[in-house]
């Protein structure tokens, strides 16, 4: 019995002492960890990198290049609440007439349409801006029977971009016109949309043989820039139906020797 009691604790004396050299043997050498990382794919970004990326605020959207700001739109609505209020003004008696002037009425509003378009124009160029609500209101006045309306509204489409649908207005509006002076800057204009020309021929012929002094006498000075070879016969068939001694045809004469000398047409 005493044997066996001596051969246990013998035993167990081996066994401490065995596990005394693990413990110190697995505290000098580390393990690699159990779990092994799953080798990536070829594009694909590792998974803290991805967690990573979530993390990054988003990049902030740059303003458009075109956006104006909330002062612009104020501006540009009192200024189109102004034409309307002008527009109607003889009815509403803001603009009334007097027995010493009974024109009055008329001068007033036109004075007040000009100021506020010419305002309008100088908003859209203080901001290099222009956009369809420019050219929808451009076309409403070109056809103004108010001689200085109409002016001033060629003068916004001047500084606006070719616009064939303003164009097209303008010459029919031109179509019976006597103010030399829009005339003369509807001629400049014209000259934008080559693609018009058989309608401004027709206009300016029209004119010529028809129109009012001064306008007629306003295209024949101006003529030159639409002189081609293939519409000269027509403008000189033009010219041999003018009294000979007229300011008119001496003017278009002179603008169709000017445009066959630069041209070297006999």
């Amino acid at each position: 019995m005493i044997k066996k009691l001596l051969f246990i604790a013998a035993v167990c004396a081996i066994a401490l002492y065995l596990c005394q050299i693990w413990s110190s043997q697995d505290a000098g050498e580390p393990r690699a960890p159990a779990v092994h990382a799953t080798p990536e794919k070829p594009g694909q970004q590792p998974a803290e990198g991805a967690a990573l990326e979530d993390k990054q605020p988003a990049p902030e959207k740059k303003p458009q290049a075109n956006a104006l700001p909330a002062e612009f739109y104020q501006q540009r609505e009192a200024l189109i609440s102004a034409l309307n209020q002008a527009s109607a003004c003889r009815e509403t008696g803001e603009c009334a007439s007097s027995e010493d002037d009974p024109r009055a009425a008329m001068f007033e509003q036109e004075r007040r349409l000009v100021d506020a378009l010419e305002s309008l124009q100088d908003l859209y160029a203080s901001h290099q801006f222009e956009d369809q609500q420019l050219a929808i209101i451009t076309s409403e006045y070109l056809t103004s029977p108010l001689g200085r309306v109409q002016f001033q509204a060629l003068a916004m489409m001047q500084q606006q971009s070719p616009h064939t649908e303003n164009a097209q207005i303008l010459l029919d509006a031109l179509d019976d016109s006597y103010d030399a002076k829009v005339m003369e800057s509807a001629l400049t204009e014209l000259q934008r949309y080559p693609e018009l020309n058989q309608s401004i021929d027709e206009l300016l012929i029209k004119n010529l043989r028809t129109g009012s002094f001064y306008a007629s006498r306003t295209i024949a000075q101006g003529i030159q820039p639409f002189l081609n070879k293939s519409n000269l016969a027509a403008y000189e068939a033009v010219l041999k139906e003018l009294p000979a001694q007229t300011a008119k045809a001496r003017l278009l004469s002179a603008s169709i020797n000017a445009f066959k000398k630069s041209n070297s047409i006999d």
